[in-house]
């Protein structure tokens, strides 16, 4: 009873499972999610270097904008800038090449049809989080001898 409990706690808490309808819910009165904060009621910048630019983001809940309502700097940046943005967020993902949702594993079979004129990767405190090991880098170029097991060697 004492594990039901504490799942329904964690999912209400942190709007996992049947209670992830719940996060728009209880972040749409955060003040940065105000209509007035909106991509759309910024000025765009007219003479962006970046204006009809290709960009992927690569990242974890702030790519994505966990608290804002599924709307982050990556969405500012293409409205703004006038820029295309493809955004490929997890939430909770790691460096750590531990599963499906790691950057590691994610880029590895990202498929972005068409050129990229910039790839930016947003990196997080979830390897910190959830104690992942900080490893070493290697004096090697060789990317067969990067420990991807590591926060260091992921990010090699």
């Amino acid at each position: 009873m004492i594990a039901i409990g504490w799942i329904a706690f964690c999912g209400y808490t942190w709007s996992w499972g049947p209670f992830h309808r719940l996060h728009d819910v209880k972040t749409a009165g955060h003040p940065g999610n105000a209509a007035k904060c909106a991509p759309e009621a910024q000025a765009k910048l007219p003479d962006s270097a970046l204006t009809g630019k290709r960009i992927v983001c690569l990242g974890s809940s702030v790519t994505y904008g966990a608290l804002a309502m599924g709307v982050s700097f990556a969405d500012y940046l293409g409205i703004r800038d006038g820029c295309e943005i493809v955004k490929e967020a997890v939430s909770g993902t790691t460096l750590v090449d531990n599963g499906p949702d790691s950057y590691i594993s994610r880029m590895k079979r990202m498929s972005v049809e068409g050129p990229i004129d910039l790839f930016l990767c947003q990196l997080s405190t979830n390897d910190a989080s959830q104690a992942k090991p900080l490893g070493t880098v290697t004096d090697s170029r060789d990317i067969a001898a990067f420990d991807t097991g590591t926060v260091a060697g992921a990010i090699e």
